[in-house]
């Protein structure tokens, strides 16, 4: 395989990325993914679980707003997360109107058993790539998260 033009590059890195997003969407990923969390939990509520447990304690506003959605939509995801055990509310000592939300262990369990099923996906995929090419990847991706992370950082800040 021949060196790559940069808009050649950044276009295969666009078709990666859209690649993830259409095969995270897809009907037979979705059934895959509630399947293996074991526990009846919508989309929309596995969402607001892993915005809870990675940033939790969370205010229930920011996770409206880090959800993009309006309150009583995200109240809508939060309450039956909360009914089955999987995360916990707490009321703010200084001001009783904040509601706190961290992840139980039961909605940690789920989570856990979602990603258990995506790393023997990707184990499964990578099965024949050698350990240094897998590190590289790795390595690679996690660099790529940071500075996508960054820089939507940055694009927040200017605004």
């Amino acid at each position: 395989m021949g060196k790559q033009r940069p808009e050649d590059q950044l276009r295969a890195i666009d078709e990666f990325i859209e690649f993830i997003e259409t095969v995270a969407r897809s009907p037979f990923q979705r059934e895959r993914v509630l399947g293996a969390a074991k526990s009846r939990i919508s989309g929309a509520g596995l969402n607001a679980l892993r915005l809870i447990a990675r940033n939790g304690p969370i205010a229930g506003t920011e996770v409206a707003r880090q959800l993009g959605v309006d309150q009583s939509t995200a109240s809508r995801q939060i309450r039956p997360l909360e009914e089955a055990g999987l995360i916990s509310r707490s009321t703010d000592e200084a001001d009783r109107r904040v509601a706190w939300l961290e992840a139980t262990d039961a909605g940690r369990a789920v989570l856990d058993r979602i990603h258990g099923q995506r790393r023997a996906d990707a184990e499964l995929v990578l099965a024949d790539w050698s350990a240094d090419d897998v590190e590289a990847l790795a390595t690679l991706l996690d660099r790529f998260k940071h500075s996508m992370l960054d820089s939507t950082a940055r694009r927040a800040e200017a605004s």
